[in-house]
């Protein structure tokens, strides 16, 4: 008697694709969430999928709304309260997920929209201690350079792409009572700064006696952003039938410098570069500066009753005090009143706003995840 898996599916409606660790390692991708979803048939992942830096990346599949898609890590929704929908500016760590799975259509009941779902499951440690490290680097060596006269002639003086770059990670998996209790951590760190070609700082930054604008083209103006994390996760085996999980992850966010030399914040500006400002800000105008922690709790219990009935029991929890950015904390500048100016004159681009800040958010994400499932 033999037997063979038919093509089609006549029973299961489902579209699943899992990645297991080896196959998340050997993908010649950025560590980024956006990166495996790519990878996925069947997803439409926006522009951000492919960004070098952590963002925020929408999803969804088969012409569903662009923030259809949800991110979840051990079965659980972790996403922004507001703006995002299903996903956050948290970084996932898909780097140290024992495996991940998008289901793209044809999922539970207990999920809130008919779009595509992440769902993120974490390594936990074992009976035997193991542990990895990564590092990986780039800068102005490892791209090009096609800036000639007739480019600088027009205000690019440097070409687009990486000024320097880098990631860096360590974790380590083990047990601390063997056969019950195993423990897993890792902590991260990584910084990016890319140009943001033909735009330079204001020489009349902060003087309020001044509405017009003077470019300083001696004071290039950068994109730079950083996160640090650290993260814990204890798994005890309480009987044959119970299992149970905590972790806790902090993560901190620097986005942004201080607009002057001598002012403080969580990254400095430097002596001819400011990382603030944009194609359409100046960097004392610019509301993109971020400073704050992430917190992602999360615990779960797993009772196999009989051998047909599981119960599944969790809570998640991710607070950050901002979800929008604010002016650098030396800037001044939320005292002046911004000036657009239409035209694109002085050596900056047209509809550029200086002088001033002109709203800045301030909002505190909670969210909060309980499910409770049973299966049988």
């Amino acid at each position: 008697m033999t037997g063979a898996t038919p093509v089609v599916d006549v029973q299961n409606a489902r579209t699943q694709t899992v990645l297991n660790s080896d196959v998340i390692s050997a993908l010649p991708a950025t560590r980024a969430y956006g990166a495996l979803l790519n990878a996925i048939p069947g997803v439409t992942v926006d522009n951000n999928g492919l960004a070098i830096t952590p963002t925020m990346t929408f999803f969804s599949s088969h012409g569903g709304p662009s923030n259809e898609g949800k991110v979840q890590i051990n079965g659980m929704t972790v996403g922004a309260a507001s703006g995002g929908g299903g996903v956050g500016t948290f970084t996932y760590d898909t780097a140290n997920a024992d495996e991940v799975s998008v289901v793209v259509s044809g999922g539970l009941g207990e999920s809130d929209t008919g779009g595509p779902v992440m769902n993120l499951v974490p390594r936990s440690g074992g009976n035997a201690f193991s542990g990895q490290a990564f590092y990986n680097t780039a800068g102005k060596w490892s791209s090009g350079n096609n800036v000639d006269d007739s480019l600088r002639s027009i205000g690019i003086s440097e070409p687009a792409g990486v000024i320097n770059s880098y990631d860096t990670s360590v974790a380590l998996g083990g047990p601390i009572v063997r056969d019950k209790v195993w423990f897993f951590g890792n902590y991260r760190q990584l910084s990016t700064a890319q140009n943001v070609e033909g735009i330079f700082g204001n020489a009349y930054a902060l003087d309020p006696s001044h509405w017009d604008y003077l470019q300083d083209r001696s004071l290039s103006v950068r994109d730079v952003q950083g996160r640090k994390a650290l993260q814990g996760r204890v798994t005890a085996q309480l009987s044959t039938k119970n299992r149970v999980m905590f972790s806790h992850q902090n993560e901190f966010r620097c986005q942004g410098s201080t607009v002057t030399s001598s002012g403080e914040g969580c990254r400095s500006r430097g002596a001819d570069w400011v990382a603030m400002g944009s194609t359409t800000l100046s960097p004392e105008a610019s509301d993109r500066y971020f400073d704050f922690p992430y917190r992602l709790t999360q615990a779960t219990w797993t009772s196999t009753l009989t051998s047909r009935f599981l119960l599944d029991a969790g809570f998640s929890r991710l607070s950050y005090p901002g979800g929008a950015g604010t002016g650098a904390p030396d800037g001044g500048a939320l005292n002046l009143i911004r000036v657009t100016e239409q035209a694109a004159i002085d050596g900056h681009p047209a509809n550029y706003g200086y002088r001033g800040i002109d709203t800045v958010g301030d909002s505190y994400q909670n969210i909060k995840n309980w499910p409770r499932r049973r299966r049988t």
